[in-house]
């Protein structure tokens, strides 16, 4: 089976997942939105950025257990989420004080810089289950839309890049070209307009009396232009991020793991940023 063929056909069955996972309802999504995000954090720490020494490895995973669990306490809103919270500080200032106390003069730069790049990852991936989740509490459209819209995107640069690419785009991500990501933003923008206004007739993609959708409903193509335009101008560089670490170390993908496609992190790096623009433009039209 050529690359193209596994390509396109492992493209289908995520969708159909997607489907499959949406039409769940949202304890599903969040739960598959979580384990997706372990994927993700198991992929980029493996690359070991700073080469830090394997027997960091432990501590590494217990800051996201931490993390997660923070996050996922505040996602199911429980009744003791304050003990909970108590006993995420503490757990993270024991966190704290074992980095510390590992530390040795030899490579000090380099893990101190772990230290920090630990937090930015945890970042960049458990917090987005949170970012996600307060989206899903707007309504399911507002999930939805935005990862299609990031979908087509990533897909319409793939095929216009490959029929029309000539101009490199980017110098760390050599594969990316200027055809493509313009021919992407104008495809994004066509699909934007048409699939919000198609995805609007979905009555339970909705939350009654949420103020932007109330007596929008009949108009939602600007907002599927606003957040088309976002899709393919600015989030193609969670890709370009996603890029970097990978040539920081010298590997064409994150893993193996999708067909055709590479490691999880290869798929949902252009979702890096969509979802938390979603969140901040929802509260700022509410």
């Amino acid at each position: 089976m050529s690359n193209y063929t596994s390509r396109f056909i492992y493209t289908l069955v995520m969708v159909a997942m997607l489907v499959a996972i949406v039409m769940l309802g949202q304890r599903a999504l969040v739960l598959s939105i979580y384990a997706i995000q372990v994927k993700v954090f198991q992929e980029i720490q493996g690359l070991h950025l700073f080469a830090s020494k394997r027997q960091q490895d432990y501590l590494d995973w217990y800051l996201f257990v931490i993390w997660s669990t923070w996050i996922l306490g505040e996602t199911e809103a429980l009744e003791s989420i304050a003990w909970l919270r108590l006993g995420c500080v503490l757990a993270y200032t024991s966190w704290f004080m074992l980095s510390f106390i590992q530390l040795s003069l030899d490579g000090l730069l380099l893990q101190l810089a772990h230290f920090f790049w630990m937090h930015t990852l945890n970042v960049f991936t458990t917090t987005q289950v949170l970012v996600l989740y307060l989206n899903l509490r707007q309504g399911l459209y507002w999930f939805v839309l935005p990862c299609c819209l990031v979908v087509c995107n990533d897909i319409a640069a793939y095929l216009c890049g490959l029929c029309l690419g000539q101009k490199r785009l980017i110098a760390i991500s050599p594969n990316k070209t200027l055809e493509g990501f313009l021919g992407a933003w104008l495809i994004t923008m066509v699909f934007g307009y048409m699939f919000s206004g198609w995805l609007a007739q979905f009555d339970h993609l909705f939350l009654k009396n949420f103020p932007p959708m109330e007596h929008q409903r009949h108009s939602m193509h600007h907002h599927g232009l606003i957040l088309a335009v976002y899709a393919s101008l600015a989030a193609p560089f969670g890709g370009f991020f996603a890029s970097a670490l990978k040539r920081a170390k010298g590997v064409k993908d994150f893993d193996q793991w999708i067909p055709g496609h590479g490691g999880m992190t290869d798929r949902m790096d252009c979702h890096l940023l969509m979802g938390l623009f979603t969140l901040v433009y929802l509260h700022a039209v509410s």
